[in-house]
């Protein structure tokens, strides 16, 4: 059996060493200049796509420097800081919402006359997973933003360089849960063994028998994949935020909780608190002038953006 499955990689980093990297060294400049271009897009009215396309890389600069202080913060004290991580989901809703709308809107409804970059695969993997942290209304949201863009083949996956076979395992895995079919996904191809076991045993009722062992085999496999961003090889978890953040395992939790399922014991040092159980389930409430503003830009710029995004819902719920 291959070691991926069965240890810790040697050069995972440990969690205080992990934990100082995030909460110290902050990306401050890299966070003020993602605020400073989203300020600028709330205060126009130019709809060109140039303008967009900058809009887009803000938001997922933002939430990415976002998302490790929250992991950062969530490591040093046990606990998950709730605020900390309603400040990202709702810049990553923000931006898989505009992303998807902006693909319908210039690329259907104007015929293509302008061709905007494919939304990526990692952006959308992490809102589906994070979607199941608040309710099944926003996994409901999250998983037709999801579907309606593999559907489309709007999702660029980075091929040789990166096989993201967790970000479709969590795609697959979510189609699955929902009875929803297409030949889109179900061709998605996981080049894990693993994560096809998953899909088979992930809603077992006794998980003692076959998926807490396959769950401790994805912990070690999430650690060799927790690799530097600059790897030619292509690893799953290159971003240092989730290194340490078991999101698959915390997403099968999730799930097996909405099946009235037995949660899966599962023993590794990524498992350690407060990645050991699920934050409450609740609805997200966090709002502050900067996504407002830009939500209120948008709202102006394109009046019918709500109701697209609801049309999109209602395809699959």
């Amino acid at each position: 059996m291959s070691d991926i499955y069965t240890t810790t990689y040697k050069r995972w980093k440990k969690r205080d060493k992990i934990t100082a990297e995030l909460v110290q060294n902050v990306p401050v400049k890299k966070k003020a200049f993602a605020e400073s271009g989203l300020i600028e897009y709330s205060s126009y009215e130019n709809t060109d796509v140039t303008e967009i396309t900058s809009v887009l890389a803000d938001l997922g600069s933002y939430y990415y420097v976002l998302l490790g202080q929250a992991v950062g913060e969530s490591l040093k004290e046990g606990a998950f800081v709730t605020t900390d991580y309603e400040k990202v989901y709702s810049s990553l809703r923000l931006l898989n919402a505009c992303h998807l709308f902006w693909h319908i809107y210039f690329n259907e409804t104007s015929r293509g006359q302008h061709k905007l970059a494919r939304i990526d695969e990692y952006d959308l993997f992490i809102y589906v997973v994070m979607s199941v942290f608040y309710s099944k209304k926003e996994f409901a949201t999250a998983s037709s933003i999801a579907f309606y863009a593999l559907n489309k083949e709007l999702v660029f996956f980075f091929g040789e360089f990166r096989k993201a076979a967790t970000q479709k395992f969590i795609f697959k895995l979510t189609a699955q849960f929902h009875g929803h079919t297409s030949k889109e996904i179900e061709q998605l191809d996981l080049y894990e063994p693993l994560f096809d076991e998953l899909l088979n045993h992930w809603d077992d009722e006794d998980p003692s028998l076959v998926l807490n062992e396959l769950l401790l085999k994805a912990c070690y496999r999430h650690t060799h994949h927790s690799r530097d961003g600059n790897s030619k090889e292509g690893f799953d978890f290159e971003f240092i935020g989730v290194h340490h953040f078991p999101l698959e395992i915390l997403f099968i939790f999730r799930l097996r909780e909405w099946r009235g399922l037995a949660m899966p014991t599962v023993e590794h040092p990524i498992m350690a608190p407060p990645f050991n159980t699920l934050p409450k389930e609740t609805e997200p409430t966090y709002s502050d002038e900067l996504i407002d503003g830009v939500y209120a830009r948008i709202r102006h710029d394109w009046p019918n953006f709500d109701s697209t995004l609801e049309d999109v819902r209602t395809l699959y719920f």
